[in-house]
Formats: C-alpha cells, sequence, structure tokens
C-alpha cells in the first residue's frame, strides 16, 4: 500500500472507532448507530464502487471456494450481465432477476391468438452415455450439440390479433444465461460460458430451468401472459437424425396424437410395442401411429382416427365457415374430417380457395410458425428443405431398416447412424386417411409425413417425405399430397 493511500484511508477520511462494538463510521464525524457494523455516509455526492467481475471470473472464486461457509454473501459487480450477484451458499444470486414471477400474477393467454416461439431444449453435449444403461439420453455420437454454433437464441412473439404493451420477464434460478437483449417483438438470450459445466451430467428427469415470460395486453385490452418452460440437459432433447459432416436435425420422438405413455418410449421400444392382440387392428391403433391430420388444420378433433366426417369443403366466402386464422368455424364442420369428391383441381383441399401459409408463414429456409401449427411450443411441422436432407443423407449419415407389423412389432422404419448400432428415429408407418371417403388406407403398409410446403400445379398440393416397404420405391421417398387427405405430423425441433 502507498504512503498515500495510508494517508487517505486513516486522515482523508472521519473514522470513528469503538472497541465495545468494532464498529466503523466512513464518511462522516459521527458514532456508528447500534445496528450497524459499518457506516458509509455519502454526503450526497459519492457511491460505493464493489469489486468488478465478468462471469468467468466470478465462478473461478465459487470453483475454488464456494464450498467454505464463509464465503456466503460475498458480494460482486457482475460486468458481464451488469448486475449486483450474491453468493448464497449454493449459488450466485442475481439481484436483477424479477422480484415477483409475473406467472403468478398475470393470466395464461388462452386465445390461441398469441404465440411465443423459441428452442425449449438445450443439450449441453457433455456425458457419452452408454447406451445401455441410459437409452434416454444416447451417446454423443447420436446427439446435438445445442451450442455448437453459439450461445445466443432467440424467442419471437407474435400475433394473429393485435396487442401492445409486450415486455418480457426471464427466470433463471440457476444463472444460466448471461445477458438478454430485446428488439422489437424478440427477445434474444445468451448463455453463459459456463453453461455446459453447470448442466453437466443432467437428464431428462432433472435439467436446468429458464422460464421465459411474454406479458401483454390482448386486443381486449386484458393484461395476458404465455410463458416458455426451457429445459437444459446433458441428454439428447429428441430424436436426431445426422444429415452432414457436422449437422443433425432433431425431430420428436413421437408422431402427434399418441398417448402420454407412448412419449418416453426409446425408438426401438416404440418398434416393438404392439402385442399379438392389436396386429389385425393395426391401422386404428394410434398407440405409436398417432393422428392423421388434414394439412393447414389445427388441432380441433378432426385428426383422430374415429373422428366423424363433413361432406364438403368449407367456401371461404360464406360467413362463418372460417375463422380469423383460416380454420373451421362452422359448428357442423368443427372438429370434423372434411371430405371432397375431387381428386384434381381446387378442391382437393378441406376449404376453398387454399391458404398455403396455414403452417408456414415464412420461407423454406426460414420458416414461421404459425398460431394453425398443430406441434407443441418449441416445434413445429418440418419444412420441405428438412425432410428434403433426411432424404439426401440415407447411405452416407444413416441406414434404414423396414419393421413389417407382426406380433410385439409396429410397421415402420428404423433409423441407424452409420457406425453405430443403436437406431436414433423411428418413423411408424401408420397408413393415411382417404379424402374422398375418410377411410384409413393401409393396404401396403407405409407413412407419409406432412412438411409446411404447398405448391400449385394443376391441384393443390404438399410435399411429404414418405416410408414404407414396396418392391418398386426405394425408401426413404418423396410424393405430393392432396391437402385433404389425413396424414402423420412429426415435429421438428425450432
Amino acid at each position: 500500500m502507498t504512503t498515500k493511500s495510508i494517508f487517505t484511508i486513516f486522515f482523508g477520511l472521519s473514522i470513528i472507532y469503538s472497541p465495545l462494538h468494532s464498529q466503523v463510521t466512513i464518511g462522516n464525524n459521527k458514532e456508528p448507530e447500534k445496528f450497524s457494523v459499518l457506516e458509509l455516509i455519502s454526503n450526497n455526492s459519492q457511491g460505493l464502487r464493489l469489486p468488478q467481475l465478468e462471469t468467468a471470473k466470478r465462478n473461478e472464486i465459487s470453483d475454488t471456494y464456494g464450498s467454505m461457509e464463509e464465503m456466503m454473501g460475498l458480494t460482486i459487480y457482475n460486468t458481464t450481465t451488469h448486475c449486483v450477484n450474491v453468493w448464497n451458499g449454493t449459488k450466485w444470486i442475481d439481484w436483477c432477476a424479477p422480484t415477483t414471477d409475473p406467472r403468478d400474477i398475470y393470466p395464461q393467454d388462452k386465445s390461441g391468438n398469441y404465440i411465443l416461439s423459441g428452442k425449449v431444449c438445450y443439450d449441453v453435449y457433455v456425458t457419452d452415455w452408454n447406451y445401455a444403461e441410459n437409452n434416454n439420453c444416447l451417446p454423443l455420437a447420436s446427439r446435438v450439440d445445442a451450442f455448437a454454433n453459439g450461445y445466443s437464441f432467440t424467442y419471437k412473439f407474435t400475433g394473429s390479433a393485435t396487442f401492445s404493451n409486450l415486455t418480457f420477464e426471464v427466470i433463471d434460478p440457476n444463472g444460466l444465461v448471461a445477458s438478454k437483449n430485446l428488439s422489437g417483438n424478440d427477445l434474444t438470450l445468451t448463455f453463459s460460458n459456463d453453461v455446459k459445466i453447470k448442466a453437466k451430467g443432467t437428464t431428462k428427469d432433472n435439467p436446468l430451468k429458464v422460464f421465459v415470460v411474454a406479458v401483454f395486453k390482448d386486443n381486449t385490452g386484458n393484461i395476458k401472459q404465455i410463458a416458455l418452460e426451457i429445459s437444459v440437459q446433458d441428454c439428447t432433447c429428441g430424436c436426431a437424425i445426422k444429415v452432414g459432416t457436422n449437422t443433425w436435425l432433431t425431430f420428436m420422438c413421437y408422431n402427434l396424437g399418441v398417448p402420454e405413455s407412448t412419449k418416453s418410449l426409446s425408438p426401438l421400444e416404440q418398434s416393438n410395442t404392439f402385442s399379438t392382440a392389436v396386429v389385425a387392428d393395426l391401422p386404428n391403433d394410434s398407440t405409436i401411429y398417432g393422428a392423421l391430420y388434414q394439412w393447414g388444420r389445427k388441432t380441433d378433433g378432426h385428426q383422430m382416427r374415429n373422428s366423424q366426417t363433413y361432406p364438403n369443403p368449407l367456401q371461404a366466402s360464406v360467413a362463418g365457415n372460417l375463422d380469423a386464422n383460416g380454420q373451421v368455424l362452422l359448428p357442423a364442420a368443427y372438429g370434423k374430417f372434411v371430405l371432397s369428391v375431387a381428386t384434381v383441381g381446387i378442391d382437393v383441399d378441406w376449404r376453398n380457395p387454399s391458404d398455403l401459409t396455414l403452417w408456414n408463414s415464412g420461407t423454406e429456409t426460414n420458416p414461421v410458425k404459425t398460431i394453425n401449427d398443430p406441434c407443441p411450443t418449441g416445434w413445429r411441422v418440418p419444412t420441405y428443405a428438412e425432410w428434403t436432407a433426411v432424404y439426401n443423407a440415407k447411405g452416407t449419415y444413416y441406414t434404414t431398416t423396414w419393421l413389417d407389423a407382426a406380433a410385439g412389432k409396429t410397421s415402420g422404419m428404423l433409423f441407424t447412424p452409420v457406425g453405430s448400432s443403436q437406431p436414433t428415429l423411428f418413423l411408424p408407418g401408420g397408413g393415411y386417411r382417404n379424402g374422398n371417403s375418410g377411410a384409413i388406407i393401409y393396404n401396403n403398409p407405409y407413412g407419409h409425413y406432412w412438411s409446411s410446403y404447398t405448391y400449385v400445379s394443376g391441384s393443390n398440393y404438399a410435399y411429404t417425405f414418405q416410408v414404407g416397404k414396396n418392391a418398386t420405391i426405394t425408401y426413404p421417398n418423396f410424393a405430393g399430397g392432396m391437402l385433404v387427405i389425413g396424414r402423420s405430423v412429426r415435429c421438428i425441433a425450432e
């Protein structure tokens, strides 16, 4: 310490010392209050500056000394997040975090007019799990590193109805987020560079959580909120398929419409689910096959394999047929599978005229999920480009095995990465629902999976990804599908 520093401390400041209580006042010639061990008097001109540390340096301290009881209460100013942080003996507490959880204050929006979209699961990609011991997390060779291309991710708020006063709150009990940036209706989260260390060893059963809450006034002027629950884990977030040297696509591990008990099954377990008693009724069993959606429709009951039918396409020009989002509103048709007798032309859709943006209001390379997309938060209907990438990767990055329906087996195709013995994706061949009659067609086992891409060429079609068994067709394959037909939906991670 320099002579000047010593002089400043002992003579430049007024210090009152009380041996009885070891109390100190700095900044004024007064006795400390009885309740204070240290009093700083600013004289209305100066402040207290805390030690300045970035997140990485802060964590070096807690990694080294965090287990010491004496470290509890250590306080610093975090120059990464621009917030005061206090060590509570277990973790760093961020003083910038909201003191009141908006999820406990504002009602959840249930109108269906607003969505908050973005990634809801992050695999930190650290532990190379043994498949035999943990087949729900998979070894690294079959997983996707969520942070391979950076630590920043954007969440988008959109609405088909008017809204105002949009704000975002981030609930981050584990200190995983380093910074937040709001731009218009988009919120960008940048995770801290130690997120992999913090989440190491976590699985689907015990992930670390971050919550993003959008609070806004809806078109009626009422305050509402939409919350996303984000999981950060050292475990696969879905079922991945390799499509390039360092490129994987993460799909949901099951078709939309399956029961909850199916959702926890691995690809191999799904392929070995049925028993002899149900083999004869495979076309109507949704345990693994799931629901059959008409293109562009939301989940309203029409997708059920045994839903009732409505005889004619709905004319958009007739008031009361469709709602503001282009979905079925007519009570007599709502929740029903809409039929069409046409095989070409504009009437091969369940509505007239067709709306080719119902599931994707963006482009193939920059898709924008819509209100009508039936996939849950964090997921969307795959684009044609994404299914094309899967199609082109066969033989180079994965191999396929077709399974026939049999006792204890589900008809479908297993996808296995080259060099691995464990499949990472199973697409069951659940047939399709005929758009003219509503009957489920299963005479030659295969499955058709919708993409969000449509085209008009004499008829209205959407591209579908096919799996199946046919001596004259090489599977996987592509085909155009009339929008009125009911087909499977396998969601892809946003």
